[in-house]
């Protein structure tokens, strides 16, 4: 029997164990966890993570809450919300009129003739492309018509008519997009010294670090490798980065070492440790994650490193991490994802369980219970809650898989 927090906790990582867990109706406090996460974005990774209107669905049916929690949902969507919060609560909205609700529908199109786009997808969603195509496309800006491929994609039975309307706006943004890109091929690649004035001026972003990587000299590489190491703007430093990744360190590893013990960690040094093989990188990671306060960079550290007697004392130290916030958590599952591509399927049981049970991210968990099922490892119990988890890839597996 879960407790609200361990109900709670699973909701909001979207997993299927707190569906299982409502069969009927449910105590005050776990009706208190569905309303809260209908009416907010609870998803750790909103851009990879799935929405998770039908998931909650499930719980408000499970539940037997629709009645009441209809008007909970179901109500003017305030300008303070958060977009990620006000998408949400609109798709919650969606979910309502997908079950012939007038209000909830009438809501939607309201929202749409005031030229809301997130109610324009959430209707597309719902089969109402001709509405859409008579009431919003007329008015409907010049760079939102790359939304209607969409509709047409997932709508491929449309009729003649309304099909030809709706090609004139995707011919539209075909137009534009080809003149972008060919503009952007016809640019040349930006010179070093260019790239490295747009770094050390402090630009967010340079697309030019990139694009040069693979021609600079070795003593480019060695400049920009030592800037990086110094560097505490972590704008720069991740620039610079760009600009080394996936090359051979210049420099020896020991002064990123040195650096990291001595506090003065260079930017995402993780990265550059994890293509080296050396005993001495293999102890600093054992060392990172050893720590009174373990450092979860340790294992991307230990990627090439660690040696197979290591195994045991990488997974002893798994739940040391337990206590990082969620987003060092996430982080945590996605190295250990690429950790174990090398170890055998026996090796790789505890790493894998370890991300289903704990990763804030729906995603992250259902790539987790993919390797179990290439493994042929996965519990029983965990297929059962992968056909009603949040995330649609873990559905779609364990609904593949044989009973």
């Amino acid at each position: 029997m879960l407790t609200p927090v361990e109900f709670a906790d699973l909701v909001r990582k979207g997993h299927g164990r707190a569906v299982l867990a409502v069969d009927g109706p449910v105590s005050q406090e776990f009706e208190a966890v569905i309303i809260s996460a209908c009416r907010e974005d609870q998803r750790h990774d909103s851009q990879l993570e799935d929405n998770r209107s039908s998931y909650l669905m499930s719980l408000i049916d499970r539940g037997q809450l629709i009645d009441k929690l209809l008007p909970l949902v179901v109500k003017p969507i305030r300008k303070s919300l958060s977009d990620w919060d006000r998408l949400h609560r609109i798709r919650m909205i969606g979910q309502f009129a997908s079950r012939s609700n007038s209000k909830a529908l009438e809501i939607l199109q309201g929202l749409a003739l005031n030229k809301d786009s997130d109610s324009w997808e959430v209707l597309a969603d719902l089969g109402e492309i001709e509405w859409l195509t008579h009431h919003v496309l007329p008015t409907m800006p010049l760079d939102a018509k790359w939304r209607v491929a969409g509709w047409v994609d997932d709508n491929p039975k449309l009729e003649a008519d309304l099909m030809r309307k709706l090609q004139v706006a995707i011919n539209e943004c075909d137009e534009i997009r080809h003149k972008t890109q060919n503009n952007a091929n016809n640019r040349e690649p930006p010179s070093f010294d260019k790239v490295m004035g747009a770094i050390q001026s402090g630009a967010r972003f340079v697309p030019g670090a990139t694009q040069i990587r693979d021609s600079l000299s070795k003593d480019q590489i060695s400049q920009v490798a030592s800037l990086w190491l110094d560097e505490q703007d972590f704008r720069k430093a991740n620039n610079y980065l760009r600009m080394i990744a996936r090359q051979i360190f210049p420099l020896p590893i020991q002064e990123i070492i040195d650096r990291v013990n001595q506090g003065n960690q260079p930017w995402r040094f993780e990265e550059i440790v994890s293509e080296c093989s050396h005993n001495l990188v293999r102890e600093f990671g054992l060392a990172l994650i050893a720590k009174p306060e373990p450092d979860y960079r340790g294992f991307l550290c230990l990627l090439k490193s660690y040696r197979p007697n290591d195994l045991p004392k990488m997974v002893e130290c798994l739940d040391r991490f337990l206590n990082l916030d969620s987003d060092d958590i996430h982080r945590l599952c996605i190295d250990l994802r690429n950790l174990v591509k090398e170890m055998s399927p026996q090796q790789r049981i505890p790493f894998m369980i370890w991300t289903y049970e704990h990763s804030p991210c729906s995603a992250c968990r259902g790539w987790g219970a993919e390797i179990l099922i290439k493994d042929g490892t996965l519990p029983e119990s965990y297929r059962q809650e992968m056909l009603v988890d949040a995330d649609s890839y873990a559905r779609e597996l364990a609904s593949k898989m044989p009973i």
